[in-house]
């Protein structure tokens, strides 16, 4: 639920990248994304992925520090579902 969807493959001299620097060069959040269930799924070499929530919100705040990304990680922001 960013505003650049899809598989964007960051390279250059930018050092250590962050979430929220991966999620900005994206266009930012989409409308209805849900920045308190954003996670990153870690490849951990075997198949596997492990799953890292990161609250954007507590990110944002300087709650908690945001999170480092490693070489093929994958950042899902999902969107917020309403309940009437």
């Amino acid at each position: 639920c960013v505003k650049k969807e899809g598989p964007v493959d960051i390279k250059g001299d930018e050092g250590e990248l962050t979430v929220l620097q991966v999620l900005l060069h994206n266009g930012g959040y989409a409308r209805f994304a849900d920045l308190k269930g954003v996670c990153v799924l870690r490849d951990m070499g075997n198949g596997i992925r492990n799953r890292i929530p990161v609250d954007m919100k507590k990110v944002e705040k300087g709650i908690i520090p945001d999170l480092i990304l490693q070489d093929n990680d994958v950042v899902v922001v999902p969107e917020k579902f309403f309940s009437f």
